[in-house]
């Protein structure tokens, strides 16, 4: 290709291969260097710099923005696989009795360790003293419009 430069313009002769034409391109360049001066018609050097600037600033705040929260949610992903294997360690532990998890509760020791744990209970079921339970109303002391807000 043979170029020819001008102040603001260039233009490309490129003869294509396959048809055998030319082709003339012309190519807008933006001069940022000192060597060029400005014109009448043009503005000064620099001033249409800020809003670039602007527009690189925002696009490297939302990048790091966007790999910060990239990063949170890795973090948040390796918590969550600990969390249930956590969980399902404890699930297949032996279960605990009653009257064990009682002693603990009452002496405060190591609460955790029973959190999501198999808990056995012996004893007669009393079918004298079922009591079913079923929808009920909200107590009188709680307003009509916050009674679906409890919780």
């Amino acid at each position: 290709p043979l170029a020819a430069t001008t102040n603001a313009m260039t233009t490309l002769v490129a003869v294509s291969r396959r048809t055998k034409c030319a082709r003339i391109r012309l190519i807008r360049r933006r001069w940022l260097s000192s060597k060029t001066s400005a014109t009448a018609g043009e503005g000064k050097k620099g001033e249409g710099d800020l809003g670039r600037y602007v527009g690189i600033g925002v696009f490297l705040g939302l990048a790091g923005f966007t790999a910060n929260l990239g990063y949170w949610q890795m973090q948040r992903k390796q918590w969550k696989i600990d969390l249930i294997d956590d969980r399902k360690a404890k699930l297949a532990k032996e279960p605990a009795s009653f009257g064990e998890v009682l002693h603990a509760r009452a002496l405060e020791d190591d609460w955790e360790e029973y959190d999501f744990r198999q808990v056995t209970i012996e004893g007669v079921l009393d079918y004298g003293r079922e009591l079913l339970v079923g929808p009920r109303s909200p107590p009188s002391s709680v307003d009509a419009r916050d009674a679906g807000n409890r919780g």
